[in-house]
């Protein structure tokens, strides 16, 4: 998770208990805030489920998105506003994600070796500095011709 994430308060989603398993545990549906899903999360093992707390989401998605917290769903919570909340969490994921990468494949070994690759083959073929369409490419064609001794 991201530093500007770690700052915001994480929103809030609301949970219902769907069973109290054999083995004492209890279930819990937890309506996703980042996306239309339901997910099942624990709710502990005590006499009670414990409805509140912090959970990851379980969403698959190309972003690491902040985790969230749950309430019961029948709490005074404005849950459209922390929906819309959590989108803005989830946009503002994306657009750190999107600038990473422009940012890795601007810079970076192979970044460095795109940028090179064009001088590289006008310096290999005595092409630097001179214009035109394609002279580069017809420069080495003609070199690879002559070295094959066509």
């Amino acid at each position: 998770m991201s530093e500007q994430h770690s700052a915001q308060r994480p929103p809030v989603a609301p949970a219902r208990v769907t069973r109290h398993a054999p083995d004492g545990t209890w279930q819990l549906a937890v309506q996703c805030p980042y996306c239309p899903v339901e997910h099942q999360h624990g709710g502990g093992g005590g006499q009670r489920p414990d409805m509140m707390g912090t959970r990851a989401p379980h969403c698959q998605g190309p972003v690491r998105l902040p985790h969230y917290e749950i309430a019961p769903e029948n709490s005074r919570t404005d849950w459209d506003r922390e929906r819309v909340y959590a989108r803005s969490l989830m946009w503002a994921a994306e657009e750190e994600a999107r600038g990473a990468a422009r940012r890795e494949s601007a810079s970076g070994p192979a970044a460095d070796q795109r940028n090179h690759e064009p001088y590289a083959l006008a310096d290999a073929t005595g092409q630097r500095g001179r214009t035109g369409r394609n002279s580069a490419y017809l420069a080495a064609w003609q070199a690879k011709n002559e070295r094959s001794g066509q």
